[in-house]
């Protein structure tokens, strides 16, 4: 027995069978109430994760399998303690998926958006969040590896759910909280070791948090440093917690010349927010004449930037021309073209590529299978300069075409301002072309 407030559980071993046949939206609700009598955390589990999208359980299901589920987190079997996490996991996924669905659906009024009453009371029961987050605790500090990553998964989900989820539904109202001061001493612990794929889970917890987990951004500051390619989530965290702090900005720079992934497209979002495209465009081209591997994130975060990346032109145009990788060419051609620069030089460079969309170089075969309408939708861009560009599209147009590329041909016909006559022939045109299976 465990003793969980004034109340005792119980924490049997037993051992459930259940028919072969799998749950499904209808029948989901009958499978997990009789794994739910049986008492088993293992039972629980495998219910919930066998229901399709987990979020199609009832809220009433939900509160209630998540109170079954307390004291197996703490059970003496280590198989126990992990199906429980793993189910507690699983149920604050499938709560956050399906709250994060409806407030996608355009179809629902926006009063009508929300959580059930049910949901609502679990997320503002401090007594029960906190015996979660006890086991959750427990669970990082276990010395089985499978326990702590069932836990730190969980932990993440938790954190989301309680404080972050689109009601803004926070335990204790805020960030003083005896329970919220808990969780910050819970990642710190996590970000204390030295396993990435643990540290990203603290990350996004921390990233969904936003301001109001501040007090890591020294912690998370101090680790950039000697953060490397590996280090996913850190600029993220960075950014939602503290967007317009300098020295975030410092921060996600460094980040980025470390190699770490898509840091220079939050940074750009961070800097434009800061005021200071040109010191963007400065450090993006300075990583990107530093090293040659992860140029595709950097051209595609000058892309992002339009206009304000134009001190990137020179860079972008030698990349189309020389680069040995035809995708670096590919994305280079989109940012200048993003960028501003319409010149008849681009255009010729998209033509070629257009013309030889196979050119691969150092990516390997099989890298370009979507150039071609790619390059027809960048055409399709320079309106009725683009009428130079029709020499090309008839070489595409002579032989078979994907129905994308059909697409993006019947698209640049219309905008390229050609006279109604000739339009009308090229389109005709096109509706004879052999299609590729």
């Amino acid at each position: 027995m465990l003793e969980m407030g004034d109340q005792l559980y119980e924490t049997p071993e037993v051992e459930v069978k259940f028919d072969n046949a799998k749950p499904s939206a209808c029948n989901a609700e009958g499978f997990l109430d009789q794994a739910i009598k049986s008492n088993d955390a293992q039972a629980i589990e495998q219910q919930i994760c066998e229901i399709p999208g987990h979020n199609e359980i009832n809220p009433q299901t939900i509160v209630h399998t998540l109170r079954i589920l307390a004291p197996f987190m703490q059970s003496q079997r280590t198989v126990t303690r992990q199906c429980a996490l793993n189910a507690v996991f699983a149920l604050y996924a499938g709560a956050l998926t399906g709250n994060q669905n409806q407030y996608a659906d355009p179809s629902m009024p926006d009063d009508k958006k929300g959580n059930s009453p049910d949901l609502e009371r679990l997320w503002k029961d401090t007594a029960y969040a906190q015996s979660i987050l006890n086991a959750l605790a427990k669970g990082i500090a276990d010395s089985s590896p499978e326990i702590r990553n069932a836990s730190i998964d969980a932990f993440e989900k938790f954190v989301t759910l309680i404080w972050a989820n689109p009601n803004k539904l926070h335990i204790d109202s805020g960030e003083n909280s005896a329970l919220f001061k808990q969780v910050m001493q819970t990642a710190r612990s996590v970000l204390s070791t030295q396993d990435q794929l643990e540290h990203f889970e603290v990350f996004r917890a921390l990233a969904s948090l936003g301001p109001h987990a501040y007090s890591m951004l020294p912690s998370l500051l101090a680790m950039v440093p000697t953060a490397n390619s590996g280090a996913l989530g850190l600029d993220e965290a960075l950014a939602a917690i503290a967007p317009d702090d300098p020295r975030v900005f410092d921060a996600l720079v460094a980040l980025m010349n470390q190699g770490v992934s898509f840091t220079a497209e939050i940074l750009v979002r961070i800097g434009i927010g800061q005021h200071k495209p040109q010191a963007v465009a400065d450090a993006i081209l300075a990583a990107m004449n530093k090293d040659n591997n992860g140029q595709w994130g950097l051209i595609r975060a000058l892309n992002s930037m339009g206009p304000a990346a134009q001190s990137a032109v020179p860079k972008l145009l030698q990349l189309a021309k020389n680069s040995a990788s035809g995708n670096t060419r590919e994305e280079a051609l989109k940012a200048l073209v993003a960028v501003g620069d319409k010149s008849p030089e681009v255009l010729g460079l998209i033509c070629h590529l257009l013309e030889n969309p196979g050119f691969a170089g150092i990516d390997g075969p099989g890298m370009d299978r979507n150039r071609r309408f790619e390059m027809i939708d960048l055409i399709a861009k320079f309106g009725a300069q683009g009428q130079a560009a029709l020499p090309s599209i008839k070489k595409v147009m002579d032989g078979k075409i994907t129905a994308n590329e059909k697409g993006s041909l019947e698209r640049a016909l219309q905008v390229l301002q050609l006279p109604d006559v000739e339009k009308t022939k090229w389109l005709s045109h096109l509706e004879n072309v052999p299609m590729k299976q």
